[in-house]
């Protein structure tokens, strides 16, 4: 059985056009950021070191004050963890796409997650990139500053 290639790059863009399509980031550029992520520890540490990079952080705790705090204060990214109790990950990321006012709103899923299958259900809830936690620092200050990293597609569906 062959390593899939997600496993190794650790990040996977889903849609190259959503990414270009934002406004282009000059370098050293920060971005406001939202982090949802039940584990509050983790939320409130990479909290602190994307505020450390200068951007502009909030964090939520469950689907509902994310969706809520996506609303108010219009983040450019939403690190979004899948796994959350209730309102799971996958149905905020549909809702917020549902949203008309916020269509270039950059979701990505930070989540320990990583089957080719959670990387379809992923982009199927409308996510743009799908982060394997841990994450790397530089790889998040790239992500917000609109610098695409690569380039994926979703592996087929595989036959029993």
């Amino acid at each position: 059985m062959s390593k899939s290639p997600f496993n190794r790059d650790r990040l996977r863009w889903f849609d190259s056009l959503a990414v270009e399509a934002l406004p282009a980031a000059e370098e050293g550029s920060r971005g406001r950021v939202l982090i949802v992520d039940d584990n509050r520890d983790a939320a409130k540490n990479l909290s602190m070191l994307l505020q450390m990079e200068g951007h502009d952080v909030t964090v939520a705790y469950d689907g509902p004050s994310a969706l809520e705090l996506a609303r108010t204060n219009l983040p450019d990214v939403i690190l979004l963890d899948i796994g959350l109790p209730g309102l799971d990950g996958l149905e905020v990321a549909r809702r917020l796409r549902e949203d008309p006012s916020r269509p270039d709103v950059l979701l990505v899923a930070l989540t320990g997650h990583a089957q080719d299958e959670d990387l379809c259900r992923s982009r199927e809830a409308g996510f743009n990139a799908h982060l394997i936690k841990p994450v790397k620092l530089d790889t998040l200050n790239k992500l917000i500053s609109g610098r695409n990293l690569a380039v994926h597609d979703c592996p087929p569906p595989q036959e029993d």
